[in-house]
This record gives structure tokens, C-alpha cells and sequence, in this order.
């Protein structure tokens, strides 16, 4: 059967009828010839499958159509709702019964016997009570008779496991330990810093590390003890000596900063020595000889003067950077084209200027912005202190028709900053009707625009692809 949405577009998404709504613009539901005739021709199979002619004058045909198939249907195959005998006896108890009248069932309500053995469909209790156990992982047995509910108290087996506490376990598939083990060597994964999150140690002593030099403490590796004797050190590293200090300082209780050294047997051995007030001492001991006297290489408060720099005669006087530069500035003279001595290099906005006679040039600032590609499509770049202009040329392939052509080109060197301007030149073998004026503008700092114009437009001028050459300047 169809349904109006078969034969128009007109219909409801549910595809029924609507009446549509002007405002919303949807459209009424149109009634198609197709949808009718369908709907005709299923009121007409029910009156005829019926035995019915078709009357025009009778409204009533579907209506008798329709009881008329119903009754024959009854009819043909139906099951009383009501009747006063089975169609088919049955025996209860013995005894046949087919519905006309009352029987009497013997050891029921007549005299007799009824067999009663079997077992009843439903009961409260079984006759036997039953043990109910369970075995496995786990073990425990309860009698249940059905009467009330039975708990089994369940005993798990031993896993073969001791008891105690494992930081390592061994767990079978069914998730019970079976086994446990300390953790060894091989256990402990090999791990970044990064991957600890917390607890790493921030200091010598959390790592254990008992014999080094701790952040803040001036590279100090030994603190002389008041017994420790500095004539007789042997191991190698920084004292702090103290007043009571045994050995030889350079000043009787002096007190300062030690550095002793030894090199071998044939090195010696060596002490440097820094007082408070930033004197230098060295000695030194040979192939176990005596200590030699402490000789002062600097004076911690006597500064060079500037005339001590520029002589260079004081040798136990510090140097300041300011008497250093000094020093070394008055000892170098300005070189000419007579007298050798020193320059100094010129920056590239002094080079570029070129004005002047005290300075001198590398060659990376004497070539700067010079280059060149010698080819077919080329460029020269001079140097900054030249101008910094910049030549490109090559040749252009231009596609023309009867009035000309026009062809964009992209230069083989950019120019940084201007393009000023280029000229060209019409390539052509041989002379032709009509002439091609070529005419050239820049484009962009990188590209340039080349128009091949004919004079006349006639159909002598030269078509197809034609080629001009190029000279563009810039910086």
C-alpha cells in the first residue's frame, strides 16, 4: 500500500499529509492520481476477494466485504470459545471424562485406591539432608535439608608460601602469592634522576661522599689543627693555618691560606702562602733538603703606579687592568709609512668613508658586498665603500602575439634597498614587417617587467616566442 509520501514531495517528514503553513513556507499536501488510484484499487481487492460485484449506488460494500471474509474464516478453521462435551474424552484417575457430567475418582471421593508414589513437584525440606562441600584452593563442607539457608565456613589451602612480609612475591594465575624473596641487585631498575620524584639527595653528605670539598667553603680541602706541623705536610691540598699552627710560616703566628704541592721525588715539594692582607710567599724544599726561606712574590697593598707600569722595572707590585692597558698603550706606538709600531682596525662605516690614514683594513671589510656570477643571467655587486650598486643582465623569453608580448623576470641578484632602473634590447636574427619596441620597469627589488610592443598590430608583426636582453642597476 502506498503511502502519500510514494507519489508527492509535498508530504511530512512522518510522510503524511499536511496542511501547510504560509507563513513558515511550507506547502499543503498535494493529492497525486498515482496515491488515488492506489488507494482505489485496495478498496476494490477487498470487495471482490469477498465474492462482491461493484455497485456505485452502495456505500456499504467494504463493510459487508469484510464480515464476509471474517465468517468464512471462522468458518474454516476455529476453536469454540464455549461447548457442553469435549470433542475427545480424557481419563483422571482411571476414570474417562469428556464434560457432559461429574465423575468420582476412587480413594478421592469414592471408595478405592489412588496411586500415590513419585515425587512431589514442589517441597519445604528433602527427605535426606545433603552435604554440601567444596574442595581446591579452598576447603569446607555444611548439610543443607532445603529447610534454611546453610554457611560454609571455607578454609583456604597453603600457597607454599611462609608467612611474613616479602618486599618481593612470586603470584600464581589464580593471584595467590606462592613464594617471597628479598630484593637483590638485579631487582633495583637503573634509573635517571629524572625519574626520581622525590628524596634525592641536594648534598654531598645525602650521597654518602664524606673526603670532597662542600659548596661554600672556598675550595678548602684541610683545616690545619693546632698539632698539625706545615714543615712536614705530605698530602697535597689547601690549609687554613691558625695561630697555633706548628711549622715555619713567613711571620712567626701568622695566619693565612697554604697551598702545599709536592711533584715526586725529583719535583719537590712547594708551599704558597696568602696573609690577610693579600701578600704572596713562596718556598720550596728539594730531595730532602731544608725548607728555603719564604720569598715574597706580591705585595697585596702595594699597587704599580702608572709611571711603575710604563717603566716595567717594579717586579713585586700587582697590576691593576687600568695599569695593565696603560702600560701596554704607552709601549705601542702608531705605526706610519716610516715607523713600524700598531693600528688599530677600522669599522666598516670608517672603511666605507675613506677619510681616514690611522687605521687599518681587513679583507673581509675591503670586500664587503662584493660578488659577482659571471653567466648568461648574471649580477656584479660592488663593495659598500664603491657605492654598493649593484648590475644584474640576462635574457627574457617572451611569449607574443600580434600586438606584442609582455614576460615578468626574476633577477639573478635582489637588490637590498632600490632598484633604479633597466634597459633592453629586441632579440630577432633577421628584419621583419614590423618592429618590436621593447620598453623595461621594475617590477620589485627582485623582479623586472619586460613589454615587447608592436608598432602596427598588423599581421606582419613577429609572433610566438621571442627573447630580449637586459641590463637592470641598483644597490
Amino acid at each position: 500500500m502506498q503511502k502519500i509520501s510514494d507519489s508527492t514531495n509535498t508530504a511530512n517528514a512522518a510522510g503524511e499529509f499536511t496542511e501547510g503553513s504560509a507563513a513558515g513556507g511550507i506547502p499543503a499536501t498535494l493529492l497525486r492520481a498515482a496515491w488515488l488510484n492506489a488507494i482505489q484499487r485496495e478498496l476494490v481487492a477487498v470487495i471482490e476477494d469477498a465474492g462482491l460485484s461493484l455497485d456505485p449506488n452502495d456505500d456499504t460494500q467494504l463493510r459487508a466485504a469484510i464480515r464476509v471474509l471474517l465468517q468464512g474464516k471462522l468458518n474454516a478453521s476455529a476453536t469454540a470459545v464455549a461447548a457442553t462435551k469435549l470433542a475427545t474424552a480424557r481419563t483422571i484417575g482411571g476414570v474417562a471424562f469428556d464434560g457432559t457430567a461429574n465423575i468420582n475418582l476412587p480413594g478421592v471421593n469414592a471408595a478405592g485406591n489412588q496411586s500415590t508414589t513419585g515425587n512431589a513437584a514442589t517441597a519445604t525440606k528433602l527427605a535426606t539432608a545433603r552435604t554440601v562441600s567444596i574442595s581446591g584452593a579452598g576447603s569446607g563442607s555444611a548439610s543443607f535439608d532445603g529447610s534454611a539457608n546453610a554457611n560454609i565456613a571455607l578454609t583456604l589451602a597453603d600457597s607454599g608460601a611462609v608467612a611474613g612480609t616479602y618486599p618481593k612475591v612470586t603470584v600464581n594465575a589464580k593471584g595467590l602469592v606462592t613464594a617471597g624473596a628479598a630484593l637483590t641487585a638485579a631487582d633495583i631498575p637503573s634509573l635517571p634522576w629524572s625519574k626520581i620524584g622525590s628524596g634525592t639527595p641536594t648534598t654531598l653528605a645525602g650521597y654518602g661522599i664524606a673526603d670532597a670539598v662542600a659548596l661554600g667553603q672556598a675550595g678548602v680541602a684541610w683545616v690545619a689543627a693546632q698539632t698539625t706541623n706545615i714543615d712536614t705536610l705530605a698530602i697535597n691540598g689547601v690549609y687554613i693555618v691558625v695561630a697555633t699552627t706548628l711549622g715555619t710560616p713567613p711571620s712567626p703566628g701568622m695566619i693565612g691560606t697554604l697551598l702545599h704541592y709536592e711533584r715526586g721525588s725529583s719535583g719537590g715539594r712547594h708551599q704558597l702562602f696568602i696573609d690577610p692582607f693579600g701578600n704572596f710567599y713562596k718556598r720550596s724544599q728539594w730531595s730532602g733538603s731544608a725548607w728555603s726561606t719564604w720569598t715574597v712574590l706580591v705585595t697585596g697593598d702595594d699597587e704599580a703606579t702608572k709611571l711603575e707600569a710604563e717603566a716595567g722595572t717594579a717586579t713585586k707590585r700587582w697590576m691593576s687592568p687600568l695599569s695593565v692597558f696603560q702600560a701596554l698603550r704607552s709601549a705601542a706606538a702608531n705605526a706610519t709609512e716610516v715607523l713600524r709600531g700598531v693600528l688599530r682596525v677600522g669599522t666598516q662605516e670608517e672603511v666605507d668613508a675613506g677619510s681616514l690614514d690611522d687605521v687599518t683594513v681587513t679583507p673581509k671589510k675591503l670586500r664587503q658586498g662584493f660578488s659577482c656570477l659571471l653567466a648568461a643571467n648574471g649580477y656584479i655587486a660592488f663593495p659598500t665603500w664603491l657605492g654598493g650598486v649593484i648590475a644584474n643582465w640576462g635574457y627574457a623569453d617572451i611569449n607574443t602575439a600580434i600586438n606584442g608580448g609582455a614576460a615578468t623576470v626574476t633577477l639573478a641578484h635582489a637588490y637590498p634597498s632600490e632598484h633604479w632602473g633597466a634597459v633592453g634590447n629586441y632579440k630577432r636574427a633577421q628584419l621583419v614587417n614590423d618592429s618590436l619596441a621593447v620598453s623595461t620597469f621594475p617590477a620589485s627589488l627582485s623582479t623586472l617587467t619586460i613589454v615587447l610592443d608592436s608598432a602596427t598590430g598588423a599581421s606582419g608583426a613577429p609572433t610566438g616566442a621571442q627573447q630580449a636582453f637586459y641590463i637592470s642597476l641598483g644597490k
